[in-house]
């Protein structure tokens, strides 16, 4: 696994689980997003590497789920204004949809990690693809 996806994951680990236990107020949660950042700026870097791309992807994508967790930690719903049970219908949107938009990223980027891992020679865009779906 590269240092960008390591620092991914990690950064992803202490968001969610410092904003869990210690809520998203603490400063220990900017470590998190600071990591994150750091992987993605990484992968982003890595000049010429087949992979790149859905690396990135898969990162920015994690990163906008995490962006939905630390909404909902602060009460971001509330400022849609809505009514008592359209509220409750969006929060229940949102905390479904964080973990899945976060594991759909997760995945495929394992995935395309092993498969970088496992044979660098022989990658073609298309070996890429099918890992990464």
């Amino acid at each position: 696994m590269t240092a960008s996806s390591l620092l991914f994951f990690v950064g992803s680990l202490v968001v969610v689980s410092l904003g869990r236990t210690l809520g998203t107020d603490a400063p220990a949660g900017l470590i998190g997003w600071l990591l994150v950042l750091v992987g993605i700026g990484l992968t982003v870097r890595r000049g010429g590497v087949a992979g790149r791309k859905w690396s990135v992807t898969c990162q920015v994508v994690g990163a906008v789920a995490l962006g939905i967790f630390v909404g909902l930690e602060v009460g971001m719903l509330d400022a849609l204004n809505l009514d008592e049970e359209g509220l409750r219908r969006a929060m229940a949107i949102a905390q479904a949809l964080w973990p899945l938009l976060w594991l759909a990223s997760a995945l495929p980027l394992l995935a395309v990690e092993w498969l970088q891992a496992s044979n660098p020679v022989l990658l073609t865009g298309r070996r890429i693809s099918d890992a990464g779906f």
